[in-house]
């Protein structure tokens, strides 16, 4: 797998939701739906990728179709891979709804009818070769995907990932990846702990007499530390959806970092392939010890997504056969020089990677 994703957080308003509704590739817009109005928030001009608790990671592109209902006259549309992830919701079960139509090719006797769009779904599972023209029974129709995820860490990932299949050609270049419409995700559970929908006057005023105060002690507090003179902020980011491994695991999953095993050598270490216990393939990075990525007494090895179809690199100057138009290569060069200036410049404790 070719992985382009760039994950830009932001760590504005951080308070708990229980539900996010977007509409992809449009602007905000209200739906009315059993009997009530649901805000959709649109995703067309979402500042670096991130909103108040959600975020997105795509080589974007934008499509249009006036003739369907509101939620999909537009969609978001990637050549590659598109990632969608609330990184601030209550822990529990979801329902999640993925709205889908086919804008971008057609059922009349010209070429754009060619078009045939394959694509895989990852929410917790896989779903493979996902066909939206076949799930809704033609192209300019609405359908509806269900799925149910479990969260337990705050973070739901949802993401879409173009694996080669389908066309590649027609109607051109790099309109036959990923395309979604809109992203619903709403509770099981019947009310919020946090952030829910009813109000209550007297909540507010309570909270607006002692926000005031507290602000009033907290200042006390600081000037009498003299916390006001020099002191540097020391921003760790966000806590991100992280697993740990055990050395034993890592070494019964690489086969004690056997020969055979190693798929590549960069610049801070050795690349292994592995297999969980769950069957899951990995790739294992074990830093060298002169290398300044990770802290130095936990991240000397690093578990990331293993790529079948190799590296950037590789496809690009490769010989994998893999075509690119020029303004995808631009849009690649920028998106990855985004990232590495968030990386190494906009860090104060750069992560490993």
């Amino acid at each position: 797998m070719i992985l382009l994703t760039l994950w830009l957080f932001s760590n504005r308003h951080m308070t708990a939701a229980c539900s996010l509704h977007v509409n992809c590739g449009g602007n905000d817009l209200a739906v009315r739906e059993n009997e009530q109005s649901v805000l959709y928030e649109g995703d067309a001009n979402v500042d670096g990728g991130a909103a108040r608790n959600w975020g997105l990671s795509s080589t974007e592109s934008l499509q249009g179709n006036t003739r369907l209902p509101a939620l999909y006259t537009t969609a978001r549309l990637s050549p590659l891979t598109l990632t969608y992830f609330s990184y601030c919701l209550e822990n529990g079960e979801y329902s999640v709804k993925l709205h889908f139509a086919e804008i971008q090719f057609t059922n009349d006797s010209t070429y754009k009818s060619l078009g045939r769009r394959i694509f895989d779904i990852y929410i917790e599972r896989v779903r493979k070769d996902f066909n939206i023209e076949d799930e809704a029974g033609g192209v300019g129709r609405p359908v509806v995907a269900p799925f149910n995820a479990s969260v337990t860490d705050s973070v739901l990932e949802i993401r879409f990932y173009w694996a080669g299949k389908g066309m590649t050609r027609f109607p051109k270049a790099g309109v036959y990846g990923p395309l979604v419409s809109a992203i619903d995700i709403d509770p099981h559970f019947k009310t919020c702990s946090m952030g829910g929908k009813k109000s209550n006057k007297a909540v507010y005023i309570g909270v607006g007499i002692a926000v005031p105060f507290l602000i009033f002690l907290i200042l006390v507090v600081l000037w009498r530390r003299k916390c006001f003179k020099g002191r540097k902020a020391n921003d760790k980011g966000m806590e991100l959806k992280t697993i740990s491994f055990s050395l034993k695991q890592l070494k019964i999953a690489t086969n004690n970092f056997k020969a055979s095993n190693k798929i590549g050598e960069g610049g801070f270490g050795a690349v292994y392939k592995g297999t969980l216990s769950d069957g899951t393939v990995v790739a294992v990075k074990q830093l060298s010890s002169h290398s300044k990525q990770g802290n130095r007494m936990r991240s000397l090895l690093l578990v990331y997504e293993y790529m079948e179809n190799n590296s950037l690199a590789n496809a690009l100057f490769g010989k994998s056969g893999l075509t690119l138009d020029w303004p995808t290569r631009f849009r690649i060069c920028i998106g990855i020089a985004r990232g590495l200036a968030f990386l190494h410049e906009d860090q104060n404790c750069p992560p490993g990677h």
